[in-house]
């Protein structure tokens, strides 16, 4: 499974790309632009299962990038992240439809139980 992350953060790429090596998956790493149109345009190319979003990286594009993203892939897991701690952040993003909200710095563990619940839930024999 595609496991997209869009970062320039070297923690968050090292997260994900290990994940990804020790369970199979691949992972693909974006950080080429900060335009909304292109980011939008090479995840819709790539296609992932799972978008990791890093706020510090979009900001101050990150709703409008989700809301865009949701739309044209309804069912696409995303996780996003951000150092931003403040309550109106999470009150603007949560409702778009993300499925997991973290604050840096990410531990491990938990980071890798967040990816294998959601890549279950692709494994999972629908009926």
């Amino acid at each position: 499974m595609k496991i997209f992350t869009l970062s320039t953060d070297k923690e968050i790429i090292r997260l994900v790309d290990s994940f990804a090596s020790k369970n199979q998956h691949q992972s693909i790493t974006y950080n080429k632009s900060k335009i909304p149109i292109d980011i939008v345009g090479y995840v819709y190319e790539k296609n992932p299962f799972v978008i990791i979003i890093d706020d510090d990286y979009v900001k101050p594009n990150a709703a409008v990038m989700i809301s865009t993203i949701k739309k044209m892939k309804e069912n696409m897991h995303i996780i996003f992240v951000t150092s931003d701690t403040s309550v109106e952040l999470g009150k603007r993003i949560s409702p778009l439809g993300i499925t997991y909200y973290t604050i840096k710095p990410i531990d491990k563990d938990e980071f890798d139980e967040l990816l294998n619940s959601i890549l279950k839930t692709k494994l999972k024999p629908t009926y």
